[in-house]
């Protein structure tokens, strides 16, 4: 009787370790799964297009998310946040990170979209990871602002400059170069909007 006694013990202490540890699993899985849709949900990326009806700003963003095919996570929408500043000035945000390359064909399409005329003033904002494209050894992670150069001709580059007034040029060419220039076009400026003042804009999401 006591050695029957002794295996259920025995079996009932085994049965509740398997759970600790299955819970215990389980909670783990959790929080790296929510660590990794913060990191995605976490971004500090901001469009500001001046001088343009916020309409037509909608429609041309809604035209990109068409016309390309961008892959997101399941369970994250690709978002764009427009915020109504006024009637012709609107900033976008991002409620779910996008890639970097994504963010700046984004911009580019802003400044030269098809089918709708309009002449837009655009900078842009974030912090580059040492991952994204065109991102080199020498880059590293930095806050960056981007913009057009108004005397490009060629219509199909991005400017970029650190906070520490390096200055690049991203090329949308056949060959997508990332070259660094020596004189500085335009000097760095943050982002003139922060969260909360965002936050306190009427915006719609698209």
């Amino acid at each position: 009787m006591n050695y029957l006694l002794i295996i259920i013990i025995v079996l009932f202490l085994i049965f509740i370790l398997k759970n600790k540890n299955r819970i215990q699993s389980g909670n783990h899985n959790k929080l790296l799964k929510m660590k990794s849709e913060r990191q995605l949900l976490d971004n500090d990326k901001q469009i500001l297009i001046d001088d343009v009806d916020s309409d037509l700003i909608k429609k041309a963003a809604e035209d990109f998310k068409k016309s390309y095919s961008i892959k997101q996570p399941s369970k994250l929408k690709l978002t764009f946040r427009l915020h109504h500043v006024s009637s012709n000035r609107t900033v976008i945000s991002f409620p779910y990170d996008i890639d970097f390359e994504i963010f700046c064909k984004l911009i580019n399409y802003l400044k030269y979209p098809e089918g709708l005329d309009y002449k837009a003033d655009i900078r842009a904002w974030t912090t580059i990871k040492s991952m994204d494209k065109w991102v080199n050894l020498e880059l590293g992670s930095k806050n960056i602002m981007l913009f057009f150069n108004p005397n490009d001709k060629e219509y199909d580059n991005i400017m970029l400059i650190t906070s520490e007034a390096q200055t690049y040029k991203i090329r949308f060419g056949i060959n997508n170069e990332f070259q660094k220039i020596d004189k500085i076009i335009f000097q760095y400026k943050e982002a003139e909007f922060k969260d909360f003042e965002l936050n306190e804009v009427v915006a719609e999401d698209i």
